[in-house]
């Protein structure tokens, strides 16, 4: 006797938009909302591998929080390159090649980190759920307008 069985994305919706829902990044992956282990229903939001990766199943049904735990962890994850001192192109001049290039990089990588803190994703959010008529899921109701 066969039984009849659903692809889990048949109960969620998709989303294919181009950015990371939780830092702006261009988006790599779908992101399960709530994770599976909640159920087959709910969201495949965009992210990028880094944050659908920290994302993992923490917060599975809040996603403000989710958001925010993203955020956190990121910080954490790259509060040495964050807290760098600022450089001149003078004093970098000054320097030698190799240790040139690798302030260049992380001055580089700080900027693009400090970027994806500052992404307003609560508004991005809410522009995807816009573009289907319908309000986002488990945000607090001072957030949702």
């Amino acid at each position: 006797m066969s039984r009849n069985r659903h692809h889990p994305k048949e109960f969620r919706h998709q989303f294919n938009e181009p950015w990371c829902l939780y830092c702006g990044e261009p988006s790599q992956v779908l992101d399960h909302f709530p994770p599976h282990f909640c159920g087959l229903h709910g969201y495949l939001f965009p992210a990028c591998s880094e944050c659908n990766l920290i994302a993992g199943v923490n917060y599975p049904q809040d996603l403000e929080m989710r958001i925010q735990y993203v955020k956190d962890r990121i910080y954490v994850k790259y509060f040495t390159v964050l807290n760098m001192p600022s450089w001149s192109e003078d004093e970098i001049q000054e320097l030698g090649i190799e240790l040139q290039h690798n302030i260049r990089y992380n001055l580089a990588k700080k900027q693009n980190i400090e970027q994806r803190l500052k992404w307003d994703a609560i508004s991005y959010l809410k522009t995807i759920f816009k573009n289907i008529g319908r309000k986002p899921p488990l945000l607090s109701p001072t957030r949702i307008d």
